[in-house]
């Protein structure tokens, strides 16, 4: 009992602490409040999903399809499950990993003329190079991760707002650009109704060639126009399809800026606090690398203290293969503790004058 004490003391005690700096957000360079009149809603971004913030239902249907066929979001997602899986491995190193394993061996040995045939197994219970998290190493690897993972799940958030953002922004393009190109074409039509007028008034002597000429320009700025917004529409769609990552059904593209066009987004609140700043995602992102990197404070502050390793095992023996499972068997065990010293320790504690000067060199 003393022996199995012995091993399981270290392991209360271990990764009771940590070296790393306690963590203060760092004070923005801008004021705390305002002097405002108006109420200030409780609202967050939360409050805001793009389901709810968007309300015409061909948009919608075009954001969808943009976020299933992402490939960058895709890839932000495939991220997020490496980093769990990052952070699972650095959590199961604070546990001991326990491993059972069994053996048997049977020789046969000539000296002389006679033979002797040997025989052995064993079967053990023992915990592999485990390190006594003393110095809070192991605990610190693992925050580090748990704050790497925090922050891969917000870059996440924000690929996806993003593409929620541009593809928004190019259905809405769009749809002015049908608009101006609608109106290039209605002016179009107007101008070679007063070329026509400004022809008959010239061909019956009213009006001079100077009107004639003037209006054929307006004709072909106006036929300039159409042919700009044309182009200008089918690079818009291009655009479109290239972000939404497929073909966009004719139906889900706008026809222009129609009437009631303003009610196809949700207003924003007014008297939102601007608390909501801080729970943008690549703020929240940009916190918990910060987080991840105070946490490796904890991790190199730790590597300048022994790292202690224990390696134990536990079980039976017998020198026969059939011994092992009729009983005939003998205690065995082992207890394998490992301290490591890093030599580099010492350039910590060096004099300052063994140290060589900035100037110095070693070729």
């Amino acid at each position: 009992m003393q022996k199995y004490s012995l091993v399981l003391i270290p392991l209360l005690f271990a990764g009771c602490m940590s070296m790393a700096p306690e963590y203060v957000r760092p004070n923005a360079p801008i004021p705390s409040s305002f002097d405002m009149n108006t109420s200030v809603q409780k609202s967050t971004l939360q409050d805001l999903a793009w389901e709810a913030f968007v309300r015409e239902p061909s948009l919608q249907a075009v954001v969808a399809q943009a976020l299933e066929n992402s490939r960058n979001l895709k890839k932000a997602v495939a991220n997020i499950e490496m980093a769990r899986a990052t952070y699972r491995v650095s959590k199961s190193a604070q546990f001991p990993s326990i491993d059972a394993s069994a053996t048997g061996s049977k020789a046969r040995a000539l000296s002389g003329e006679s033979t002797a045939i040997s025989e052995s197994s064993s079967a053990t219970v023992g915990l592999s190079s485990y390190e006594l998290d003393f110095f809070g190493k192991v605990k610190s690897q693992s925050e580090a991760s748990l704050q790497t993972y925090k922050g891969v799940e917000e870059a996440e958030k924000t690929v996806r707002i993003a593409l929620i953002a541009e593809t928004m922004n190019a259905w809405l393009s769009y749809a002015a650009d049908k608009t101006l190109l609608t109106l290039a074409e209605q002016t179009k039509e107007s101008a070679k109704r007063s070329l026509d007028v400004v022809q008959k008034r010239v061909d019956l002597g009213v009006d001079t060639k100077v009107s004639l000429f003037n209006a054929q320009s307006v004709y072909e700025q106006a036929r300039a126009d159409v042919a700009n917004y044309t182009t200008q529409v089918a690079q818009d769609r291009s655009a479109l399809e290239l972000l939404v990552g497929a073909k966009v059904a004719d139906e889900h593209f706008p026809k222009g800026l129609e009437e009631g066009a303003q009610a196809w987004l949700l207003d924003v609140p007014v008297g939102l606090s601007s608390e909501v700043l801080l729970e943008r995602p690549d703020v929240r992102e940009a916190e918990y690398n910060l987080k991840s990197a105070n946490a490796n404070i904890g991790v190199a502050r730790a590597a300048y203290f022994p790292s202690i390793t224990l390696t134990t095992k536990g079980g039976v023996g017998t020198s026969t293969l059939t011994g092992l499972f009729d009983g005939g068997t003998s205690k065995i065990w082992s207890f394998a503790p490992t301290v490591t010293l890093p030599i580099l320790i010492w350039a910590s504690v060096m004099p300052i004058w063994i140290m060589p000067k900035p100037e110095e060199s070693f070729i």
